[in-house]
């Protein structure tokens, strides 16, 4: 195979500057320029046109991943920066989920401080938790009643992307009364303690605690104001369980053979959890590209089955790349959460739970070592597999909260495979 695909980040807390990207081929050899990202790759020609006057280059992608692992983060990434960024609409719809996140994070602490053997010390808390308890639901948004929900939109539902309004007053007063109470604080500080763990089996839990209380609790100030509107950071921070379809069409400009070009696009997110991956066959007809994300940060989190999360990632990979349904699509493999990793390789060895890993416990060295091991994997599934021959596959440490990195990997492999398709086929000089 070759390798020829190198991104760069400029910004902390992003990865260290990629390694030259896995890329698997067996039909053609013919290296494509450093400046277009490399790679070879197959894309069915009918989509794929040489770009002259009156052809139109086009891609069609599918998101896939487990659960929490940072995939509907790319998949808003993708709005903010090739859809003139965020509506209203998705602002206010923003805005309920991350007061829902607000809401169900202060729950969770009340559960935390409980099996610590601490109670709310006012009888003016233990209202407000109650009321808190009661209202939750009322803070969560139907992704049916989202313009780009696939399935709605077949059923004749959706389509409108209406603005949508909280249906009770927001309960500022329960919120801030809950928050000061002493339990509370003792509960936020035991969660931020690196020793600190959930059940194994609390995986909402453990995602709201790892990733929407920080950022929710930083800016609770701002989320139980009236006139609280959702910025860009606030929309890529929000945490939900994708449980509907959704697509969206926009378009990239790539830059292949000193060229700028554009490509028309369109990005299907389906869900991660077992219902949904269901679906996952059913949406892969037509597709030129899959994209499937990874968080290498869940490499010290043990599932209630005793599997360790990521290493169940890596096989859910091989299940999707030995898929007959997925034989002919090109596959960017994102290996994301790099932030996280980060953090979490200061307080855990990651030998302790990769015990072939003989690296020094860095950023850098975890990210080529997950590299590597996902070029394992592809080259297995590759050799027993006719139907890989012309596809392309790139494997890229990234941070779906860094938009910046995200343009950046996304338009250098959208450019490599394009470019390569179209010397595959014979379309490009």
């Amino acid at each position: 195979h070759a390798r020829a695909l190198r991104c760069v980040c400029r910004r902390p807390p992003a990865p260290l500057p990629l390694r030259q990207a896995a890329t698997h081929t067996r039909t053609d050899e013919r290296a494509i320029p450093a400046t277009m990202g490399g790679g070879m790759s197959r894309a069915p020609a009918a989509r794929t046109k040489k770009a002259e006057p009156g052809n139109k280059l086009s891609a069609d992608m599918l998101l896939l991943g487990a659960p929490s692992v940072g995939k509907s983060t790319v998949f808003r990434q993708i709005k903010l920066l090739y859809r003139n960024g965020f509506t209203p609409a998705e602002r206010k719809r923003a805005r309920i989920e991350l007061r829902h996140n607000l809401i169900a994070s202060l729950l969770k602490l009340d559960e935390v401080a409980l099996e610590l053997g601490l109670n709310l010390t006012s009888n003016d808390a233990e209202e407000a938790i109650t009321r808190l308890k009661l209202l939750l639901t009322d803070y969560q948004f139907d992704e049916r009643d989202d313009a780009n929900c696939v399935e709605a939109q077949a059923e004749g539902e959706g389509g409108a992307d209406e603005e949508t309004e909280e249906s009770v007053p927001f309960p500022t007063s329960d919120v801030l009364t809950v928050f000061a109470d002493e339990s509370i604080s003792k509960a936020l500080m035991a969660v931020k303690a690196p020793n600190f763990s959930l059940a194994q089996a609390d995986s909402a839990g453990r995602e709201l605690i790892q990733t929407a209380l920080p950022y929710v609790m930083e800016n609770m100030d701002r989320i139980v104001k009236s006139d609280f509107m959702a910025s860009d950071a606030d929309c890529l921070h929000l945490r939900r369980q994708t449980t509907a379809v959704e697509k969206i069409s926009f378009k990239c400009s790539i830059m292949m053979r000193s060229k700028q070009e554009t490509v028309a696009c369109t990005c299907t997110d389906i869900g991660g959890q077992a219902q949904e991956q269901e679906k996952w066959e059913q949406y892969a007809s037509g597709k030129d590209f899959l994209v499937f994300v990874a968080a290498m940060s869940d490499f010290d989190h043990m599932l209630p089955n005793g599997t360790n999360a990521l290493s169940q990632q890596f096989q859910l990979l091989r299940q999707v790349l030995s898929a007959k349904c997925f034989a002919s699509a090109n596959v960017i493999v994102l290996l994301n959460k790099t932030d996280v990793l980060e953090e979490k390789l200061r307080h855990h060895q990651l030998q302790d739970f990769f015990d072939d890993f003989v690296g020094a416990n860095t950023v850098k060295d975890a990210q080529m070592y997950f590299q590597e091991k996902c070029d394992r994997l592809l080259d297995e599934v590759s050799a027993g597999q006719e139907c890989s021959a012309r596809r392309s596959i790139q494997v890229l440490p990234t941070c779906a909260l860094d938009s910046e990195l995200i343009s950046n990997v996304l338009n250098r492999a959208l450019a490599a495979s394009m470019c390569s398709a179209l010397l595959s086929f014979g379309l490009l000089a």
